[in-house]
């Protein structure tokens, strides 16, 4: 099939925080599988009757496209069926955008590195892009407890390392730092 397509659309609909990094594994599972990247998720914005997304929920959305590019999907298709796209989950859309869009090179033009460590390993995901020199990590906590704490650890000691959603660097110590997700 990949010899013939360009995009392969699976519709992976995790509704739930805790289930967003599904989106990433399906991803990376077709990749692997296939040998090249194809796979456009569709992501679920929308279905009347089929399960809406809770509003505490509503931020899988953007994680989900936050997997997608780190996994570098060559597309992302939003899927709304039997209603108008909710205000709500297009303000997740939004955000997710707007956090990404100065790393648009790392998406597009980034190769997968994999030299990085987390503690805990259990629940903490983080996965990386390198390009030019830089690196850029995406470190996620879906369990929804902002008091667990990940430890990450790189590979060699960068020169700094700055968080995406504040602009403001990161204690680091040594090869290390450290995320409490609050």
């Amino acid at each position: 099939l990949s010899k013939h397509c360009t995009h392969i659309s699976p519709m992976i609909y995790p509704r739930e925080v805790k289930r967003a990094g599904e989106m990433g594994d399906y991803i990376k599972m077709y990749t692997d599988y296939v040998g090249k990247s194809v796979i456009t998720p569709t992501i679920l914005s929308g279905y009347r009757g089929y399960g809406e997304i809770s509003l505490s929920e509503k931020p899988v959305i953007k994680y989900q496209i936050f997997e997608c590019l780190i996994h570098k999907a060559p597309g992302i298709i939003l899927y709304a069926a039997h209603a108008a796209f909710d205000p709500l989950n297009l303000a997740q859309v939004t955000e997710a955008i707007r956090l990404t869009q100065p790393y648009e090179d790392f998406f597009l033009d980034g190769e997968f590195y994999n030299e990085i460590k987390s503690e805990p390993v259990d629940w903490a995901r983080v996965r990386a892009l390198k390009y030019n020199n830089k690196i850029l990590l995406y470190v996620a906590n879906y369990q929804n407890d902002p008091k667990k704490k990940v430890t990450v650890i790189l590979k060699e000691k960068p020169k700094s390392v700055i968080e995406i959603a504040t602009g403001k660097p990161v204690a680091m110590n040594g090869k290390k730092f450290y995320l409490d997700f609050q």
